[in-house]
């Protein structure tokens, strides 16, 4: 359609955004407010196929019901002039494959910051039984929004079917591909997305392809066979449980992966400061139990006082399964790309890439510390090499000039103070010079008798349990002295 015309009598066309093997999507204005929109036209031969209009009209009205906040917004589904539609709601900013072609990679805080949101809106699909299946940075928007923040956006529900029956593969992009679809299963599911958002997120850290190939066979081939690289011999200081959380999502395997992709985001928690872990916890959950990766030694470059980033203990509660049944739309462009954002996730020096790419400036490395993480990095790179599971995580140690403190609560919900300060809740990990400064935490939770813990020097244990209320400990037997000289 050329530009001035009119679809379904009040669709005003603006311009072609893109196109894919099945559909065409142009920039609109919809009468009669003139919201700007995506329209994304189905192909005529493609409407022709037996249930196809079907199948695409119920897509979109599969996205409308979804009204998650990290998917795009559907506006009207429907038939005019004889054409199935969908009209979404037009989107500034750029996708994360154009941002990784300009940046190449994206520091762990901000990537996990870029992709949980994601990883939400793909876990409320499959809580409705929708299995995306064509999961790619291209797919997922990094909206701009009036404040100037990103809001990241899945652009649609994927290539994959309904039913479960067979998907048409025309335009998946097999470096994405889990290794049972990519071998030609006839039926993907739920497990095949977390794999998906695995590989994203590694690219995403690593900054290169992680199955590369100069023809889609190499790639296939790559993806069903080829070793996959751990994070820490490409990534500096890359937090450990990084490594073992995507060695467990990237196994070939599907049985083998966590059971959802929930669990694999809980699992993620852990490797996230405070605050954002926190809010994420509020979605999917704490990390249950066989979920999270131990605590992590910290970088070298991470050993200073206010070094944090806690590994939430598991509760031990099943995960829920996912029913696979599948409903799709073909993945395509739905969105206007207004070109580079302004960062507006929390800034971090970028990792230093083998082969080339930005280092760190300032670090400085402690022999010690060296030693420790690469004794950590060890058992993460035999997790990411072998078949199976990492049952033991690597342990934080501390240095000749600071020492650890890594406890949990019980209750899991209790909260933590430092030296009159709230830290975290349920976890601490932290490193602290050793100086002899004393330091006080108070464990704190409704129903529960608080404890103060004074230590200097050494940490104060490693498990903190509050004694309820009803059962109330006799006065002055609360508090916790632990002090070396």
């Amino acid at each position: 359609m050329h530009v001035g015309a009119v679809f379904a009598e009040r669709y005003e066309i603006v311009g072609r955004l893109g196109a894919g093997a099945s559909s065409v999507v142009y920039e609109a204005r919809m009468r009669p407010m003139m919201r700007r929109v995506a329209l994304k036209l189905l192909r005529t031969e493609v409407a022709a196929r037996p249930d196809a209009a079907e199948r695409f009209l119920r897509a979109g009205r599969q996205l409308g019901e979804l009204d998650h906040p990290h998917v795009v917004t559907m506006v009207d589904v429907g038939v005019g002039d004889g054409v199935p539609f969908l009209a979404v709601e037009l989107l500034d900013g750029e996708t994360l494959a154009a941002k990784l072609l300009r940046d190449r990679f994206v520091p762990a805080a901000g990537a996990l910051a870029l992709l949980l949101p994601i990883v939400s809106a793909v876990a409320s699909m499959h809580e409705r039984g929708i299995v995306h299946g064509d999961l790619k940075p291209s797919s997922i928007m990094l909206a701009r929004q009036a404040t100037g923040h990103l809001a990241p956006k899945l652009l649609d529900l994927g290539l994959a079917s309904i039913g479960g029956r067979p998907g048409e593969a025309g335009g998946l992009e097999p470096q994405y591909q889990a290794p049972e679809a990519a071998s030609g299963a006839a039926c993907v599911d739920a497990r095949c997305d977390q794999w998906s958002m695995a590989v994203i997120l590694w690219e995403t850290l690593v900054g290169r392809a992680l199955f590369p190939g100069p023809r889609p066979a190499d790639i296939i081939g790559a993806v069903t066979h080829a070793p996959i690289p751990p994070l820490a011999q490409l990534v500096a200081g890359v937090d450990p449980r990084l490594d073992v959380c995507l060695a467990r999502a990237l196994q070939r395997d599907p049985s083998r992966r966590f059971p959802s992709v929930a669990a694999f985001a809980r699992s993620l928690l852990p490797c996230m400061d405070d605050a954002d872990r926190a809010r994420w916890a509020s979605v999917f959950g704490t990390p249950r139990a066989g979920e999270a990766p131990g605590p992590a030694v910290p970088a070298a470059h991470d050993l200073a006082p206010r070094y944090s980033q806690p590994a939430a203990p598991p509760l031990g509660e099943p995960a829920p399964s996912v029913e696979r049944t599948m409903v799709s739309v073909e993945a395509t462009m739905v969105a206007h790309d207004s070109g580079p954002l302004r960062p507006s996730l929390p800034s971090a020096a970028p990792a230093a890439l083998r082969g080339g790419g930005s280092s760190r400036p300032g670090w400085v490395v402690p022999a010690a510390a060296v030693v420790v993480l690469a004794m950590a990095v060890g058992g993460a790179v035999a997790v990411m090499s072998g078949d199976g599971e990492s049952e033991r995580a690597p342990r934080v140690a501390g240095s000749a000039n600071t020492y650890p403190v890594a406890l949990r609560t019980e209750p899991l919900h209790a909260h933590i103070d430092l030296d009159g300060e709230y830290v975290s809740a349920g976890v601490l990990l932290r490193e602290f010079p050793r100086d002899g400064r004393s330091h006080t935490l108070r464990v704190y939770a409704p129903g529960y008798e608080p404890q103060l813990l004074t230590f200097a020097n050494v940490g104060p244990g490693e498990l903190v349990t509050l004694t309820p209320l009803a059962a109330r400990a006799p006065p002055g037997g609360s508090a916790v002295q632990a002090v070396r000289p």
